[in-house]
């Protein structure tokens, strides 16, 4: 199958396949999400996407680092590396982006469309388990630090990872 593909294409597909969110996806699945996601690079200072923004898609890193700022609190929040991924907090809750992307070095990312997500979604459970896990410690986090004033999704500390797996099961219907 390799050999019909493009470079380009068989680089983007070995890249997704290192992703750990990925890892249950066949490689023909993984070659409908590359064509169904795009890529973008950005240069170092560029923003991936920015705090108050509409959320619509989630972010993988292929290449490159890029820091997670929150200007409200003025602060840097992370850095991601290839593998990490990024923006499922507004994409699964509904909220506007709680921070800002900034490429450190040139970035690599794959960009995958919330009509997309929720197709693997409704697909393999197991990644929606996934998501709502690091959904609920991210919002943790972000509580903590002030960045969240009130949880996206209302419940106790306690009940965070249920809840989160309910909210994307709303939101994406499942």
């Amino acid at each position: 199958m390799s050999a019909l593909l493009s470079r380009a294409r068989q680089d983007l597909l070995e890249s997704l396949q290192r992703v750990p969110y990925f890892a249950e996806l066949s490689t023909a699945e993984l070659l409908e999400l590359t064509q169904q996601g795009f890529r973008r690079v950005v240069l170092p200072q560029e923003f991936l996407c920015q705090e108050g923004d509409v959320g619509n898609s989630l972010y993988i890193i292929l290449a490159g680092q890029a820091e997670v700022l929150s200007f409200r609190r003025q602060m840097r929040l992370a850095v991601l590396t290839p593998g990490d991924f990024f923006g499922e907090i507004a994409l699964l809750t509904g909220r506007l982006r709680v921070a800002s992307v900034r490429a450190m070095t040139e970035v690599k990312s794959f960009v995958v469309p919330r009509e997309y997500l929720q197709y693997l979604l409704t697909k393999h459970s197991s990644l929606a388990g996934y998501l709502a896990k690091v959904l609920a410690e991210r919002q943790e986090v972000l509580l903590e630090l002030g960045i969240l004033e009130d949880r996206p999704i209302d419940t106790a500390r306690s009940d965070a990872l249920l809840a989160a797996s309910q909210a994307i099961r709303f939101v994406f219907g499942l």
